[in-house]
């Protein structure tokens, strides 16, 4: 049966935004030294680089870190709303699906990772978006979210340099996404300068050191507090190991 002009427009957007991106079939599931220093630097963080874990990636796009997980021995299973890139994932042998509905019931992961997704998501959905997600954390689960640092004026680029960016988040929109959703922030802001300067070292050094600077002059000229001015902002979320659905 043939698609109906409506699909076949969706497909024909979502073919051109992974032009637009860069994304390659001969690429799908490859990542650089860079994004493998930083996955694993953020799974350290929780413990989890020295055993296995059931992983699902929301918006897994080209699939470097479906690829990175894989390659780690996790259990990595993806969710994208772009058909094409879900039948790559599968043509890999990773479980990929277009929406948490199709994920058998039941089924529940150590970690949930969102890099460079929730920009895309309306800001009404967000809260729903987050109590699901939570529905599928195992008690004492994490999930990894990285969008455009809405704080800081350096993230306005990353921010406003995509069409399909909808929603602009900051530190406090999230704690009050994970207040409304009984989760619990464990930690805001990038990776240090060692992770993603390190064969620069005296040059990320100098770099960490001009930026601590600069955020403690803001602080104390125009905010209460400190802030990140990193262009994009991390944010690593948990869910309490005792807390109920």
């Amino acid at each position: 049966m043939s698609q109906s002009p409506a699909a076949s427009a969706s497909t024909g957007t979502s073919d051109a935004y992974s032009a637009w991106k860069g994304w390659s079939d001969l690429a799908f599931g490859s990542f650089t030294k860079g994004e493998a220093r930083a996955f694993a630097w953020q799974l350290r963080r929780l413990g989890y680089d020295r055993k296995v874990v059931r992983i699902l990636e929301i918006g897994f796009g080209n699939g470097n870190f479906l690829g990175w997980a894989h390659s780690r021995g996790h259990e990595v299973h993806g969710i994208e709303t772009n058909s094409s890139l879900v039948l790559k994932a599968q043509g890999q042998g990773f479980p990929a699906f277009i929406s948490l509905d199709e994920i058998p019931t039941g089924m529940a992961y150590d970690l949930i990772v969102a890099l460079d997704v929730l920009e895309h998501i309306p800001l009404d959905q967000l809260p729903g978006l987050f109590s699901e997600l939570k529905t599928r954390l195992l008690p004492g689960g994490c999930m990894i979210f990285r969008f455009p640092n809405g704080d800081s004026p350096f993230g306005r680029a990353i921010q406003y340099g995509d069409l399909t960016h909808v929603t602009v988040l900051g530190s406090d929109r999230v704690v009050q996404l994970c207040s409304m959703t009984g989760l619990r922030i464990s930690h805001r802001g990038e990776a240090p300068w060692y992770v993603i300067h390190p064969e620069r070292p005296i040059k990320g050094l100098l770099y960490a050191g001009l930026r601590w600077g600069l955020e403690r002059f803001l602080h104390k000229v125009y905010f209460k507090r400190r802030i990140a001015l990193s262009p994009n902002l991390l944010v690593i979320v948990e869910r309490d190991a005792g807390s109920v659905l």
